[in-house]
């Protein structure tokens, strides 16, 4: 459950753990954004993107969740081993892909 880091320029520059972060799942349509924080700590700072209802399981996206479904499911089964059934890759999601073209 490592985390890449980015520079400015968002090439990677590392990899860091961070136990609370890992704790989260995905979602395509996440309600969560990560950030880091520099300084000598090096924080990972967890940031709602939109409303969050109490219960709701805090998510964030491990890929880019632009990218049409095919290849954010085909991505997510390579490289974390499950097949995501969000409400992006669900069955409306192909429909999704269509209007963003």
């Amino acid at each position: 459950n490592n985390f890449e880091l980015h520079d400015d320029q968002l090439f990677t520059t590392g990899l860091a753990t961070f136990p609370i972060g890992s704790i989260l799942n995905h979602s395509c349509n996440p309600n969560c954004l990560l950030m880091y924080e520099d300084g000598p700590q090096g924080r990972q700072i967890i940031r709602a993107i939109r409303d969050i209802q109490p219960g709701e399981e805090l998510t964030h996206c491990y890929l880019d969740s632009i990218a049409p479904t095919a290849i954010r499911k085909a991505k997510l089964k390579q490289q974390y081993y499950f097949i995501c059934n969000c409400s992006k890759c669900g069955p409306d999601g192909a429909q999704l892909d269509e209007v963003i073209r």
